[in-house]
């Protein structure tokens, strides 16, 4: 009898695991951020950060998803941070939704702020507000985003669209990384 009921506990662990990540896990053939950053020699050092700390494949299994992108010239602060913290930054890039350019490239386009959701909650390390982004589309000519964190500063401004496939990925280039206080 005990036999049966460990077996019907793993039985159920596994059908739970293979929901869990049917539903999660990008379908096939959905654009590969790498792939798509090839294609803007701008972006190389931010794709090339993505690719060294494993978040482009975190990135491409999650399914939909917006990414903030800054340029090479942009990227001083983060290449100056310790590796954990990089890749703590990079992953507040990584927004768990899609969202179109339009969203926020016009004051008003969406809600007035927005808390984002971003690839470092799935960690279980984003402690209180360090795992969001908010999004300030308020400001005139565009949103600006700030770590979620309080005494964040919202200096990173909306620049452009850089590409985008809806439903699964939308790719947005803002002004400057995104970096939370402390």
């Amino acid at each position: 009898m005990a036999y049966r009921a460990g077996s019907l506990i793993i039985f159920l662990s596994g059908i739970t695991l293979l929901l869990v990540s049917s539903t999660t896990a990008a379908p096939k053939g959905l654009p590969k951020i790498t792939t798509i950053l090839n294609e803007f020699k701008e972006f190389s050092v931010i794709n090339g950060l993505f690719t060294k700390y494993g978040l482009a494949e975190q990135m491409n299994d999650w399914g939909t998803l917006t990414v903030f992108v800054v340029d090479n010239a942009a990227m001083g602060p983060i290449n100056a941070l310790p590796p954990n913290k990089a890749k703590e930054v990079l992953m507040l890039h990584a927004i768990l939704e899609f969202y179109a350019p339009e969203k926020f490239s016009v004051k008003g386009a969406g809600k007035d702020i927005m808390m984002l959701t971003t690839l470092l909650m799935t960690t279980g390390e984003a402690h209180g507000q360090r795992g969001f982004v908010i999004a300030n589309n308020k400001t005139p000519g565009g949103a600006t985003f700030g770590s979620a964190i309080t005494g964040a500063q919202f200096k990173a401004k909306f620049v452009k669209g850089v590409k985008v496939e809806p439903p699964a990925i939308s790719v947005i280039q803002i002004s400057e990384p995104i970096i939370p206080p402390g």
